[in-house]
C-alpha cells in the first residue's frame, strides 16, 4: 500500500511539471513582453563594426491580435505608423508575417569657403552633388545613397531561458545612424490538439467491480467549445 502511494505521488509531481513547462512555454509564444510599457521602454541596441558601419539590434514583438498592436499605437508614433500598414494590407493580415519602421539619418560634414562663382563637385560612394554660389544665394543638389541589410533571427537571454525573434539593421553607409525602429511580426497561433496531464479516473473493470486509476494521460481534442 506503502508504494502505491508513493507512485501516486511521484505521478502526480511529474505530471504537474509537464503541466507547468506546457503552460510556461504557451505564454512566451503569446508576446515576448508581459505588458505595453515593457514594449514601449526597449530601446533600440546600436554598435559599430570592424568597417565603422552601425548595427542597430531590436526585439520582434511578435503578436496574434491586431488589438494589442492599437493599444500601443496609441502611445507611439512609429507604432501608428505600421498599424494603418497593416491595416491597408490585406495580404499581411491574411498570411501574416514581418513588418518593419526604420527611421535613420545621414550626416555630411564638408567645409566651403563661400565666395562668388564657386563651384564644387562631390563624388563619391555614398554623396555626389554640386554646390554653386553667386553674389547674393548659394545652390545646393545633392544624393545622398544609403544601403542596408536587414537580418531576423533569434536570441537567449541564458541558457534556459526561451529564445526570442530579434531584428538587426545594418547601416552600409558610415555616415547613416539609425534614431529608430520598430518591427512586428503577426502570427497565428495553433493550440495543439494533443493534452498530456494528469489524470484521475473511476469506473468499472472488466468484472464489474469498482476501479479507481491515477496516473498521466494523453488525449486528442476533436473539438474545441
Amino acid at each position: 500500500m506503502k508504494n502505491i502511494k508513493n507512485l501516486v505521488i511521484f505521478i502526480l509531481l511529474i505530471s504537474l511539471i509537464l503541466v507547468s513547462a506546457l503552460l510556461y512555454v504557451k505564454s512566451e509564444e503569446n508576446t515576448n513582453y508581459k505588458n505595453t510599457s515593457e514594449y514601449l521602454n526597449e530601446k533600440v541596441k546600436t554598435y559599430r563594426n570592424k568597417l565603422n558601419q552601425e548595427i542597430a539590434e531590436k526585439k520582434v514583438l511578435v503578436v496574434s491580435n491586431e488589438k494589442y498592436i492599437e493599444d500601443i499605437a496609441l502611445r507611439d508614433s512609429a507604432i501608428w505608423i505600421l498599424k494603418e500598414e497593416i491595416r491597408n494590407n490585406k495580404n499581411l493580415k491574411k498570411k501574416k508575417g514581418e513588418i518593419v519602421y526604420i527611421k535613420n539619418k545621414t550626416n555630411i560634414k564638408k567645409d566651403w569657403k563661400i565666395k562668388p562663382g564657386l563651384i564644387d563637385v562631390l563624388d563619391d560612394k555614398w554623396v555626389s552633388g554640386i554646390i554653386s554660389t553667386n553674389t547674393d544665394s548659394v545652390h545646393l543638389d545633392f544624393n545622398v545613397k544609403n544601403e542596408f541589410v536587414v537580418t531576423f533571427t533569434k536570441k537567449k537571454d541564458h541558457l534556459f531561458s526561451s529564445p526570442y525573434p530579434v531584428a538587426t539593421i545594418k547601416n552600409l553607409n558610415p555616415n547613416t545612424t539609425t534614431e529608430n525602429m520598430q518591427v512586428i511580426q503577426l502570427k497565428k497561433y495553433k493550440e495543439s490538439r494533443i493534452i498530456v496531464g494528469p489524470s484521475v479516473t473511476y469506473g468499472i473493470d472488466s468484472n464489474f467491480n469498482p476501479h479507481l486509476s491515477v496516473g498521466i494521460s494523453v488525449t486528442y481534442r476533436l473539438i474545441s467549445l
